[in-house]
């Protein structure tokens, strides 16, 4: 079962992958520890390949964030 843990946040910020500012929604995804801006995580989600054994490491990662900015 994929995790897909991404959480989507509203502010400021500079995308990981392209370095421009970040308007509108960023979105975090946990199993590279990185946030994009909304074209950059829409062009990864098209690459992207779900590896069971990176399940923990994306977890651990969504966890601490949640915890950081007292998501539930």
């Amino acid at each position: 079962d994929k995790l897909d843990m991404v959480y989507v946040f509203r502010g400021p910020g500079i995308c990981d992958w392209c370095g421009r500012p970040i308007e509108g929604n960023g979105y975090y995804i946990a199993v590279l520890n990185q946030i994009y801006d909304k074209d950059c995580f829409e062009e990864w989600k098209k690459r992207s390949t779900y590896y069971p054994s990176d399940a923990p490491v994306e977890k651990r990662n969504f966890d601490y964030y949640c915890n950081k900015l007292r998501i539930e």
